[in-house]
């Protein structure tokens, strides 16, 4: 951490060129990159992922890139749900990967036992499972 004016390590008023601020409450500290569990909000400023990520690209809770453990990351959108979301156990529309991650059931499966069409264990509504 540096500062180019500030009262301590912690608490700078600016940040040379080259750094990013990282904002704590009323006060911010000067990075060489934007420290765990921020973001690059813009070309000079850090800011907070949300409480569920790990690493991410934004603030809101489907810009994870990790997630915290142990919670799963949904790879794709399957409404309700969004890329990037973290949750505790895949829903019933997903499939769990194995490896901390879950990827969206075939788009008429309601549930499933891997990806593709032949995988669906229950259809949604108006469609028909065939053995």
């Amino acid at each position: 951490e540096n500062c180019s004016a500030g009262s301590g390590d912690t608490q700078c008023d600016t940040c040379p060129s080259g750094t990013f601020s990282v904002s704590r409450s009323l006060t911010f500290s000067c990075h060489s990159s934007c420290p765990p569990k921020h973001f690059e909000s813009s070309g000079t400023t850090c800011d907070p992922c949300h409480d569920t990520c790990q690493a991410c690209d934004g603030a809101t809770s489907s810009d994870c890139l990790n997630c915290e453990s142990p919670l799963m990351m949904l790879l794709d959108s399957r409404s309700p749900y969004t890329t990037g979301s973290c949750v505790d156990s895949c829903p019933a529309i997903y499939h769990d990967n194995n490896d901390d991650t879950c990827t969206a059931c075939y788009e008429t499966c309601g549930t499933c036992g891997g990806l593709g069409s032949e995988k669906c264990k229950t259809c949604l509504e108006d469609h028909l499972l065939h053995l």
